[in-house]
């Protein structure tokens, strides 16, 4: 199963052509605008596509795929800031800059 919790046009890509024939691909992510999509992913692998809203079923699998290095969380982590900066720094600039994807917010910064 792959997964998109970010809601943006390339993770959605790149989740739909990582889904093994027969799979499923799971979307968790709240999204600002619709994404292109070509169906035929889906169609000729014979996966399927899902969504869920709420994420208490979900979170143990992801937590699973990041333990074991089946996902890769730190290639979605687009900065790092200090908890001091998190409204200038993270949640202004995500509205501001469509090219952040996931702030992370170290405590040791």
């Amino acid at each position: 199963m792959a997964n998109d919790a970010a809601g943006v046009q390339a993770t959605f890509t790149s989740g739909v052509s990582a889904v093994r024939p027969g799979g499923e691909f799971k979307v968790v992510s709240v999204w600002e605008k619709p994404v292109e999509f070509n169906p035929n992913m889906i169609v000729m692998t014979e996966a399927k596509i899902s969504g869920s809203y709420a994420y208490n079923r979900l979170f143990p699998e992801v937590i699973r795929l990041l333990a074991s290095g089946a996902i890769d969380g730190q290639a979605v982590i687009t900065s790092k800031i200090a908890l001091d900066d998190i409204v200038e720094k993270g949640f202004e600039l995500l509205t501001k800059d469509r090219s952040q994807c996931k702030i992370l917010v170290d405590m040791n910064l």
